[in-house]
């Protein structure tokens, strides 16, 4: 089913090399082939892995090739350097990636309806912010 669609052309080729157990495997989680348990989260994050799989993730790089009319400039708000498909994870200037993500986060906790006090609202604020997933040293 994978193999028919039109974005996996350029995955085709390398078929035979690419162990689709452990693709599975990642892409679902390490849960088991016969688990149909599914969840928002879940979705999310398998859709997440897909379009870094294909390259499809909405970047300005990938905008920019889609509706050039649209987005006529493909330089980086931040660098000024001219965007590729994996800018958004390389950028020389992280500090904007992450103060995206400590005011993503701010504002989730700030407009959830937590039933938490302050020190617990800032000890989560915290633990999410200095998550070592989130360390730039982690982008290999």
């Amino acid at each position: 089913m994978w193999s028919s669609q039109h974005r996996m052309n350029n995955i085709i080729p390398l078929s035979p090399q690419i162990d689709w157990n452990a693709t599975w495997l990642y892409l679902n989680n390490n849960t088991k082939k016969t688990n149909n348990y599914t969840n928002f989260s879940l979705n999310q994050s398998k859709s997440f892995k897909i379009k870094i799989l294909l390259n499809i993730l909405p970047t300005l790089h990938y905008l920019h090739e889609l509706y050039p009319d649209n987005f006529q400039h493909n330089s980086c708000i931040t660098c000024q350097t001219p965007e590729h498909l994996l800018h958004w994870l390389l950028c020389p200037n992280p500090i904007n990636l992450t103060s995206i993500i400590a005011e993503t986060i701010t504002k989730i906790i700030n407009h959830s309806l937590l039933d938490i006090t302050q020190l617990q609202s800032q000890q989560l604020y915290y633990s999410l912010t200095q998550h070592n997933c989130l360390s730039v040293n982690n982008v290999q």
